[in-house]
């Protein structure tokens, strides 16, 4: 079984049942799902803002059972913004993780952001955009 690593918008497709989430669902079919910290780390923050109630915090909960929460070799998210190896930095810092923690656990990347990551080779990104 193929790990994948999940990022941030793609997760937050699934836990708010966006239209894009079923867009994603065949790239994660059969696969060991992966979370990076960071990811995690943002789902959690952006409910904690929204003010839900104590049953959409659970439901959080439910649906991250679903993922492995790794962490990131650190050396590799201090070099992860490419700069000095020819890569196009992302967008946003925590966007920043992905790219080593699917390194790391040598998975594949699912991500509406694929022209982040295209200076990567040794990186399979998957996407539907």
């Amino acid at each position: 079984m193929t790990p994948a690593v999940v990022d941030t918008d793609v997760g937050s497709f699934l836990f708010k049942n966006d239209s894009r989430a079923q867009l994603y669902l065949p790239l994660l079919q059969h696969r060991k799902l992966l979370v990076s910290f960071m990811t995690e780390a943002e789902l959690e923050q952006w409910i904690v803002l929204a003010k839900s109630g104590a049953g959409r915090i659970q439901r959080f909960h439910e649906f991250m059972k679903g993922f492995a929460a790794v962490p990131s070799s650190r050396v590799k998210v201090g070099r992860s913004n490419g700069r000095g190896q020819g890569e196009r930095p992302p967008n946003r810092c925590p966007r920043c993780v992905h790219r080593p923690t699917a390194l790391d656990y040598g998975a594949d990347l699912v991500t509406p952001n694929p022209k982040d990551y295209l200076a990567v080779p040794s990186l399979t990104v998957l996407s539907c955009s």
